[in-house]
């Protein structure tokens, strides 16, 4: 007996041991992915809302988004702490961290309703080094405080009997989810669709289900109900219900995009039922030997709904899986460390589990199993997308350069927000919905004549994502300067005698300064002599040098004397 305590207690410190090391490489992991991670188009877009907002700009009204704003609302006031610095995605990725963590701890609960504590440590330490869940939830994006939401909510349903009390708060939980995310309506229906199919898979659940059940079901849908309703109520008192309702539903519902756009994976949707129902069949006959109800048959039903749903959901991205993720941990770790592993045991020496192990102390998968599966999932997330030191410096460069060259009134043009901190001339943000409908001809092309009206004399390097007479007005009337473009144009290259009289054109109203090399040109601009910048309007203009012929351009003032001349000057290459 003594030896054997003494082997228990050896096997305890060797899997403390071990799972220290798990969390310490998954914090290790963490700290990579948060400061070297790929920067997604994604996260600067989605600071770029918050920081609008800080300044007093209404979300939806003021600002495009279509995304539910309870995130938003959250994430604003960190981002208004933060200020305006060039690492404002690093800063944000840190805000991110609880919300990982809390999604970790919410797992570790999950599992608890249905396994031992050491199998529920073991699920958090494999899902904190999951690759696309470190990845995405990490990020600074709903993705990570929307899943975190959902098993949550999961959570407190399989904690035991379904009551009204128990419908309340899981139901509340879910509506939190939908007022971060639309996409929770996937999660709904993958609700509803495993409480349809339940009854026919499960005894206990047929046993347990009474008129009562009926009215803790209602509860559920009413109080999900609740906070996306809320979040609509406070927007329709700022004067934006309209915008939102387009933002968030209107705009992202266009027949023909992705699985949309036909059969596709369509086809997939009843056989991924179809094996669910076999599946949990099977998976109901075992948890009942194992002494759980129909509530764990529940979960795997509603993991293979989702899975369903996904099949006909119309755009698919990796962050959409994570709700998939995370309940897949919850269930495949703990069936693998409970059942499967204790089951190859009892063969091997010939009976059957020991009391201890039926309490879910058992010893079930070896330590080094379990650490080897710890690190083939931190190095498949690190082959899967490995850390580039390149865009989180790409991205920090470009972002001191708008904060060194604009002020907070000056307009900047990009794709999706990525410039952060000024606002935009154009409306919509340039995603696929967008794209789409723009295409259709369902948004109206005005770029152009905005950046003339807004005098937008800066636009922001991704001028691939813009329609292509935007490109081609970007080419003609901005230059490069650095990681961005300025107003101006090249009055002449250098390479032959003096021009003369040269006309130009200039296309956005605002003040200009004639420059060759890094000193001010002489000449004269519209028939004055030249002596500094000058507001010159919409049109045709005359600049007439005096110099040796060398290379002149006309730049935004503004860029000049702050110090970012353009490559046309400066001969540098991007």
């Amino acid at each position: 007996m003594l030896h054997s305590d003494c082997d228990g207690r050896t096997d305890a410190r060797r899997e403390g041991a071990a799972l220290a090391a798990a969390f310490a490489a998954a914090a290790v992991l963490a700290g990579v992915y948060i400061a070297y991670g790929h920067y997604d188009s994604d996260e600067p877009a989605g600071l770029h809302v918050a920081v609008m907002c800080s300044r007093g700009l209404v979300q939806y009204r003021d600002v495009f988004d279509n995304h539910m704003p309870l995130f938003n609302l959250i994430m604003t006031p960190a981002v208004r702490l933060a200020g305006e610095r060039p690492d404002i995605v690093f800063v944000m990725r840190l805000a991110m961290v609880p919300v990982y963590a809390a999604g970790l701890w919410l797992a570790y609960a999950l599992s608890r309703r249905f396994f031992s504590r050491r199998t529920a440590v073991w699920t958090a330490a494999i899902l904190a080094v999951t690759p696309t869940y470190v990845n995405y939830s990490l990020q600074f994006r709903q993705d990570g405080l929307w899943t975190a939401l959902w098993i949550a909510a999961l959570a407190i349903l399989a904690g035991g009997e379904f009551g009204w009390r128990r419908a309340l708060g899981a139901g509340l939980l879910l509506g939190a989810a939908a007022a971060v995310s639309m996409k929770t309506v996937m999660m709904l229906v993958s609700l509803g669709i495993a409480a349809a199919l339940l009854p026919l898979v499960s005894q206990a659940s047929r046993r347990n289900f009474t008129a009562r059940s009926g009215w803790a079901v209602l509860a559920l849908v009413c109080a999900a109900a609740a906070p996306p309703a809320g979040a609509f109520a406070l927007f329709a008192r700022r004067g934006a219900l309209g915008p939102m309702y387009y933002c968030v539903v209107k705009h992202n519902v266009l027949p023909g995009v992705g699985s949309w756009g036909g059969v596709g994976l369509w086809m997939l949707c009843p056989v991924v039922l179809a094996a669910t129902v076999a599946a949990a069949r099977r998976i109901d006959r075992a948890a009942t030997g194992k002494g759980l109800d129909g509530r764990f048959t529940f979960l795997c039903l509603a993991a293979g709904a989702y899975l369903a749903v996904l099949s006909v959901w119309p755009l698919v991205r990796p962050q959409t899986t994570l709700p998939l993720i995370a309940l897949a941990a919850v269930l495949v770790v703990g069936a693998w460390l409970e059942w499967g592993m204790r089951r190859a045991i009892d063969r091997g020496s010939g009976r059957g589990a020991q009391p201890s192990e039926r309490a879910g102390g058992g010893r079930g998968a070896p330590v080094w199993m379990r650490m080897s599966v710890v690190a083939l999932a931190a190095l498949a997330g690190v082959a899967m997308r490995p850390p580039r030191l390149s865009n989180p410096a790409q991205v920090e460069n470009t972002l001191s350069q708008v904060i060194g060259l604009t002020g907070r009134s000056d307009y900047v043009l990009d794709a999706k927000g990525e410039t952060v901190f000024r606002r935009r001339p154009f409306y919509y943000s340039l995603e696929r919905m967008t794209g789409e409908r723009m295409g259709r001809g369902l948004i109206r092309n005005d770029i152009v004549e905005r950046l003339v009206e807004t005098r937008t004399c800066v636009a922001g390097e991704s001028i691939g994502r813009f329609p292509a007479d935007v490109r081609e007005f970007i080419k003609e009337n901005f230059l490069e300067a650095g990681r961005l473009y300025v107003a101006g144009r090249v009055l002449e290259d250098g390479s032959g005698p003096p021009a003369g009289t040269i006309s130009f054109t200039v296309a956005i109203p605002a003040r200009y300064a004639v420059m060759t090399g890094t000193s001010p040109a002489r000449g004269r601009l519209d028939g004055a002599e030249y002596d500094g910048p000058r507001e010159l309007g919409a049109g045709q203009h005359e600049w007439a040098g005096e110099g040796d012929g060398g290379k002149t351009v006309l730049v935004w003032a503004q860029a000049a004397e702050r110090g970012t001349l353009p490559e046309a000057l400066t001969d540098e290459g991007r």
